[in-house]
């Protein structure tokens, strides 16, 4: 049976510290024992702590510091787990805090099970969310075969940007290549939270951000796939239609 798939990713960025490179060793360990992940490598500028199956796996840099999951349980999975590395990482003697950020992002990607044809769900995609005009399709001269896209948005938390779109199985397979179960045919979303504060700025600033990136991006990653995979009761298809089209005023309930 086929199953969701994703990937979340922390990164912050920061004014480079050269302490990190001679506290690799013992932060190490150290982040190891925290996040319960066993195994640790030390590389270049950097240290990894992973666990077995690489599928979970935090860093600090001497610029930059970050973690990524795949697959996480639940929806607060993810971002307890950052904030539980970062109030960690910020604690450590030779680390700077506050910190000068320059960037902080949260990036998730997603692949939802669509129980139809690939060709099915190009046209949903197709009128649901991307808006694309049969007068495009006749400027073509062509038959639409697949669609995907980019969007960049902003609200008041952050900047962020947007892709996705109908997916096969052989395709999903280079995006999730340690995924199991993948579908034959899923909607695929990923959207990237983004803010340079170039401040200074407390633990407790950076772990807020990431808390509202995280639910952010997992409340519209999930209405997006609503929107194009699930029913739509009581509204005409033809009343779903791109950010360009001018919609009819909607008839009463």
């Amino acid at each position: 049976m086929s199953r969701e798939q994703s990937q979340l990713v922390l990164e912050i960025r920061y004014q480079p510290n050269a302490k990190v490179l001679d506290h690799r060793g013992q932060w190490a360990e150290s982040v190891a024992t925290q996040m319960s992940l066993p195994h640790w490598l030390i590389v270049d500028n950097r240290l990894d702590v992973f666990d077995e199956e690489q599928t979970t796996r935090c860093f600090v840099g001497f610029r930059n510091v970050g973690y990524v999951t795949a697959n996480p349980p639940t929806n607060n999975f993810f971002a307890d787990q950052c904030i539980k590395f970062i109030r960690f990482v910020m604690a450590l003697e030779g680390f700077q805090s506050p910190l000068l950020v320059g960037r902080i992002g949260v990036r998730s990607r997603a692949l939802k099970p669509f129980d139809g044809t690939m060709e099915e769900l190009v046209g949903r995609y197709k009128t649901r969310y991307y808006g694309v005009k049969p007068e495009a399709e006749r400027a073509l001269n062509g038959e639409l075969v697949d669609i995907g896209g980019a969007l960049n948005l902003k609200d008041k938390h952050g900047n962020f940007n947007t892709h996705g779109g109908p997916m096969p199985l052989e395709q999903a397979e280079t995006f999730f290549p340690n995924g199991k179960d993948i579908p034959q045919v899923g909607l695929y979303f990923d959207i990237d939270y983004w803010v340079r504060p170039a401040k200074l700025m407390t633990v407790d600033e950076i772990t807020k951000t990431i808390r509202q990136f995280s639910n952010e991006s997992i409340t519209k990653s999930t209405q997006v796939a609503d929107l194009i995979t699930g029913e739509l009761p009581h509204v005409e298809e033809a009343w779903i239609a791109g950010p360009e089209a001018q919609r009819p005023a909607r008839p009463n309930a």
